[in-house]
């Protein structure tokens, strides 16, 4: 089972680049009241990222099974169930306690935690879950939430251990307005 121990909390396996573009995008949307996203939290780097650069008015909501990957396909080369399965939720749940705007769920998502923010839009979604399943259970979910200008960030697209992640977002975009975009090999949609 995959995990990295040379990883502490707050820390990220994602790049300068990806960081940086990820800090634009967000900001990008400060001025637009709407709900925050991140599917695949592993040890917060990302999330600690969105969170230093979101408006704290806007609600942030952080999904994780914290016990690694739920689930893999025969799309998906690299990643197995239980992969990162070393997320530390304790630790995540501690950090963001004292962010009123900050809610953390453990469990599968979306079936089992999703139904907690059915009733939200969202103008930023993170989506960080290596696999093919995953993706299509994510996109799903968010597609229809998103607000018009809104962005959903594909952390693993294009990315040659996760082949599943790619099959699932080109398959779900084939018959959408959306194109996937890529700026600094970061791929991402912005909502019609």
């Amino acid at each position: 089972m995959q995990k990295n121990e040379n990883l502490g909390f707050g820390d990220s396996i994602v790049t300068g680049n990806k960081k940086n573009f990820i800090k634009d995008l967000v900001s990008q949307l400060n001025d637009i009241r709407s709900s925050i996203a991140e599917v695949g939290v592993y040890k917060g780097g990302t999330a600690k990222l969105i969170l230093e650069t979101m408006d704290k008015e806007d609600p942030l909501f952080l999904f994780d099974t914290f016990e690694g990957i739920p689930n893999n396909s025969e799309h998906d080369n690299v990643h197995v169930q239980g992969d990162f399965f070393d997320s530390p939720y304790e630790e995540i749940v501690n950090y963001f306690s004292d962010f009123t705007n900050v809610k953390v769920f453990k469990g599968v998502f979306p079936q089992e935690t999703g139904k907690r923010i059915e009733k939200f839009k969202f103008k930023f979604v993170h989506l960080d879950v290596d696999t093919y399943h995953s993706y299509l259970d994510s996109l799903n979910f968010f597609y229809e939430k998103m607000i018009p200008g809104g962005y959903i960030l594909f952390d693993d697209y294009n990315e040659p251990s996760c082949q599943g992640a790619t099959v699932a977002v080109d398959l779900f975009f084939k018959d959408k307005a959306e194109k996937i975009l890529n700026f600094s090999e970061s791929y991402y949609i912005i909502k019609q």
